[in-house]
C-alpha cells in the first residue's frame, strides 16, 4: 500500500499538511523565520532558498539571466544582480548569492542578518517580498529548425509572506472603574498572565488598595478577595471584589505589584502600575434631593460649631443613598439585560428552559438574549423553521431541514422491501476503545463498496482521528469515514449494541444427544438438540453444520456464519434486540463447554452506520471484511436497496410528513452535531423522525451558461444544457 499524507504526517507528527500543485517556475523553501510565525527576535536574521522548478526539465535553465529584490517592512534590503548587496542596517552571512546547479536543485540561498540595532520593534508585523526578474529566457527548440533555441520576452515573479515580533513592551496598568460597592473594574493594555503566583494579575496579593483625602483617617483599608479576568477580554480586564465597601466620593489608589508579568512575560511598567479611583457612589436621578443635612431646621445646623453633628448625619446619608439605590434598582431585577447573574438563571428556569444541558455553555449575554426569545422559541415549536432558527440562535450554525433521504416504501404500493435505503451498521458500541483493537499489526483500514462501485479503502489513523483513542467518539469516526468515503455517507445513531455470543472455528467434540439450554431478552428458556442426522461425522462435527441445527431451533436469535481473521470461520448468536436490554443467557447443557459459549449482554451507545446516496431501487452498500478492523467494529453483513434498512412505512408520498433529515453546510464537531440533534428532537413536531445529519451533497458548477442554474447577467459562454 503507497504512502499517503495521511500516514506521512502520524509518522512526523506533523499538525497539518496540504497537497499543492506548483504551477509557478520557481518556489520558496527553507524560510526562517516561516511564514505567520510569531515570537520573533528583534534582531532576527532573514534566510530561505529559491529553487528553479524547471530544472533539471529544462536543459536551457542556466541561460537565465536572474536578477532579485528583497522588501522587508515596505523598504529595500538587498539586491542581486550577480553580487548581492545589501542595504544600510543589514549583514550578509556569504559574500555573494550563486546561481548554480547542485545536486538536487538549482537556485539559490539568500542569509542577510541585521547590523548592530536592531530593525524590528515588539509586536510588529514584518512583510517579506521577494522579486525575481528573469531578463531573457531561453527555450529549446527541436533539433533540425536551424536555430539552437529562442528568446522568451522578460518577466517578473513575486512571492511575499510575513511574521510577527515577540512582545517585549511592558505592561501598564491603565484605569480602574468602580461597578458596585464591593466591585472595581481595572483595565491593562495587554493580555496579562493568570494562575497563581507572584507574576499573575488575578492573585488577590499582588494587589493594594490604599485610602487618601480623609481626614481624619481611620485607617480602615479595602481588603482584595479576589481578582477574575473578564470574559472576551484576552486577559486584559479583570474585576476586584473587596471585603468591604467603598466609601463614597472617597479616593483610592489600585497598586498592582510591580512583579506582575503580561502573556509574553514582561514585567510591569514601573511608572503605571497606580490607578486613582474613587468610591462607588449610586445614580442620582436629574431633580432628586434626598439630603438629611438640609432637611435639618437652620438653627440646628448653625449651632453646629464643631461639625461633629454634621459627620454623624453624613454618616447616615450614606446609608439612606445606599437604601435609595437598592430601591431603584428593583425594576432591574425584572429586566434580562440589567439584573444579575442569579436572576438570570432564575427566569430561565421560570420560564421552563428545555436548553439547560451541561454541553451546551452559553455565556451570560447569551442567557440574556436567551430569556427574551424564549416565548418566540416556544411559538416556532413544531416547524422546520424553529429547528433552523434554534440551531443558529443557539450554536451560530446554519442548518436546513429536508426530504429524509430514502424513498420510503409505500403502502399498498410496494412490495415488502422494496425502496428502501442500503444501510450497514456498526454493532461496535461508541465511546469505544481503539488502543488495542485485535487488529495482529495489520493497518486500520476499512473497505467499502458502494452501489458495486468500485472497492474503496477508507484509512482509520487512532493517533489522528480521535482526540483519545482510548475513548473514541463515534461522531470522530464518521467524519475520519466521510474524509475519504464518495457515493455513501457515514452518520451516527444510537442504538447501541445486541448480545453477541461466538464459537470457535471447530470442529468440534459433538456426538448425538450434546445439547444447549438458554434464554434470549428475557423470554422463555429454549433447548436446542444434536441429532445424528445433523453431522457427517460424530466427534467432527463443523461449524457450518452446528450453525444449520441453530438456526432451525432458536428463536428471537440470528444465526450467522462469519470468515473472520484471528478465526478462519465462527458463528455468531446475535439477539434481534439492542440496548441494555438485549441479553443471551446460558444456562445449561453440554454444548456450552464443547463450543465455548459464555452468556452475554447488550450496552448502551452510539453506532456507526454508512448509506448509499443513492435512492434508488438497486443501491447497495458492503462493508467487506477484508480487513479485521471491520470484524472488530462489527460492519457484519450486507445491506441493500431490498432490505429495511432506515425506512419509514408511509402511505403514498406522506412519508415525508413523518421522517426528515438536518443537512448543513460549514463543519460540525461531533458535540456540535450532538446538540443539534438535541434541540431537532425538542423542537420538531409530533410523530416525526429525525434520522440522519449530513453534509450538503456539493453540486457541479455547469461550465457555461445553463437555464435554471446561471443568472443572466453571468460573464460566461452560452451552451446547451
Amino acid at each position: 500500500m503507497g504512502m499517503t499524507l495521511d500516514r506521512l504526517m502520524a509518522m512526523l507528527e506533523i499538525e497539518s499538511a496540504s497537497l499543492v500543485a506548483l504551477s509557478d517556475e520557481f518556489a520558496v523553501i527553507r524560510r526562517d523565520p516561516q511564514p505567520n510565525e510569531d515570537g520573533i527576535d528583534t534582531h532576527a536574521a532573514i534566510l530561505f532558498t529559491v529553487v528553479d522548478l524547471n530544472w533539471p526539465g529544462d536543459p536551457t535553465a542556466a541561460n537565465r539571466n536572474i536578477t532579485f529584490t528583497l522588501n522587508v517592512k515596505g523598504v529595500l534590503a538587498a539586491t542581486y544582480n550577480g553580487i548581492l548587496t545589501v542595504e544600510p542596517g543589514w549583514n550578509a552571512f556569504t559574500s555573494a548569492v550563486t546561481w548554480g546547479a547542485s545536486t538536487f536543485y538549482q537556485g539559490f540561498d539568500v542569509n542577510i542578518d541585521q547590523g548592530a540595532t536592531a530593525l524590528f520593534t515588539s509586536e510588529q508585523h514584518v512583510d517579506v517580498e521577494l522579486t525575481l526578474h528573469c531578463d531573457e529566457t531561453w527555450v529549446a527548440v527541436p533539433w533540425g529548425s536551424g536555430v539552437w533555441h529562442t528568446p522568451v520576452a522578460p518577466y517578473d515573479w513575486v512571492t511575499s509572506w510575513a511574521f510577527d515580533i515577540e512582545d517585549l513592551t511592558p505592561p501598564k496598568l491603565l484605569t480602574a472603574t468602580p461597578r458596585a460597592p464591593l466591585t472595581l473594574r481595572v483595565v491593562f493594555d495587554d493580555g496579562m498572565t493568570v494562575g497563581v503566583g507572584v507574576d499573575c494579575a488575578d492573585d488577590p496579593t499582588n494587589w493594594t488598595i490604599t485610602r487618601h483625602n480623609v481626614d481624619p483617617d481611620p485607617a480602615v483599608e479595602l481588603t482584595v478577595e479576589s481578582v477574575v479576568a473578564v470574559d472576551g477580554t484576552s486577559n486584559s480586564e479583570f474585576d476586584i471584589t473587596f471585603n468591604w465597601e467603598q466609601t463614597p466620593a472617597c479616593e483610592y489608589h489600585a497598586h498592582v505589584s510591580a512583579l506582575v508579568e503580561d502573556d509574553a512575560g514582561n514585567l510591569m511598567d514601573s511608572a503605571f502600575v497606580v490607578a486613582t479611583f474613587y468610591g462607588f457612589q449610586p445614580d442620582v436621578p436629574p431633580g432628586r434631593v434626598f439630603d438629611l443635612w438640609r432637611f435639618l431646621p437652620r438653627k440646628i445646623r448653625t449651632r453646629d460649631d464643631s461639625k461633629d453633628l454634621k459627620r454623624l448625619i453624613n454618616c447616615w446619608q450614606e446609608l439612606v443613598n445606599l437604601m435609595i439605590r437598592e430601591i431603584d434598582r428593583m425594576p432591574d431585577t425584572f429586566d434580562p439585560d440589567l439584573c444579575d447573574d442569579a436572576t438570570i438563571d432564575a427566569m430561565l428556569y421560570d420560564l421552563g428552559n428545555p436548553f439547560s444541558w451541561t454541553d451546551l455553555e452559553l455565556t451570560l449575554q447569551q442567557k440574556r438574549k436567551l430569556v427574551r426569545y424564549l416565548v418566540p422559541i416556544y411559538k416556532l415549536k413544531g416547524t422546520a423553521t424553529g429547528i433552523e432558527a434554534v440551531v443558529l440562535f443557539l450554536l451560530g450554525k446554519i442548518v436546513h431541514v429536508v426530504d429524509f433521504l430514502a424513498v420510503g416504501w409505500k403502502l399498498g404500493v410496494d412490495a415488502l422491501g422494496d425502496g428502501g435505503i442500503a444501510i450497514v451498521k456498526s454493532e461496535l458500541s461508541f465511546p469505544a476503545n481503539l488502543t488495542v483493537p485485535p487488529i495482529g499489526g495489520l493497518p486500520f483500514d476499512i473497505e467499502i463498496q458502494v452501489d458495486d462501485g468500485t472497492t474503496q479503502v477508507i484509512p482509520i489513523t487512532p493517533a489522528t482521528d480521535f482526540v483519545d483513542p482510548a475513548d473514541a467518539q463515534a461522531q470522530e469516526m464518521v467524519d475520519a469515514i466521510n474524509g475519504h468515503l464518495v457515493g455513501a455517507t457515514a452518520m451516527v445513531i444510537d442504538d447501541g449494541t445486541p448480545a453477541v455470543i461466538t464459537t470457535g472455528a471447530g470442529p468440534f467434540a459433538i456426538v448425538a444427544g450434546d445439547n444447549l439450554l438458554l434464554t434470549v431478552d428475557g423470554g422463555e428458556e429454549q433447548e436446542v438438540v444434536m441429532q445424528a442426522g445433523d453431522f457427517v461425522s460424530a466427534g467432527s462435527v463443523t461449524v457450518d453444520e452446528v450453525a444449520h441445527r441453530f438456526a432451525a431451533s432458536l428463536e428471537g436469535l440470528r444465526v450467522e456464519l462469519i470468515d473472520g481473521f484471528t478465526v478462519a470461520r465462527y458463528m455468531r448468536l446475535v439477539s434481534k434486540l439492542v440496548g441494555a436490554a438485549s441479553a443471551v443467557t446460558i444456562t445449561g447443557g453440554t454444548l456450552v463447554a464443547k463450543l465455548g459459549l459464555a452468556s452475554a449482554t447488550g450496552t448502551d451507545g452510539e453506532n456507526v452506520a454508512i448509506y448509499s446516496n443513492n435512492p434508488e431501487v438497486g443501491a447497495r452498500v458492503e462493508v467487506l471484511l477484508t480487513s479485521v478492523v471491520a470484524e472488530y467494529l462489527g460492519f457484519i453483513g450486507v445491506n441493500s436497496a431490498a432490505e429495511i434498512g432506515g425506512c419509514v412505512l408511509a402511505v403514498d408520498d406522506e412519508r415525508g410528513l413523518y421522517s426528515f433529515d438536518i443537512q448543513y453546510d460549514t463543519v460540525l464537531t461531533s458535540d456540535e452535531m450532538t446538540i443539534v440533534r438535541r434541540i431537532a428532537e425538542y423542537m420538531k413536531p409530533a410523530h416525526t423522525h429525525l434520522v440522519n445529519i449530513r453534509a450538503a451533497k456539493t453540486l457541479p458548477w455547469p461550465d457555461g451558461w445553463t437555464l435554471g442554474w446561471s443568472h443572466l447577467d453571468d460573464e460566461s459562454e452560452l451552451m446547451e444544457g
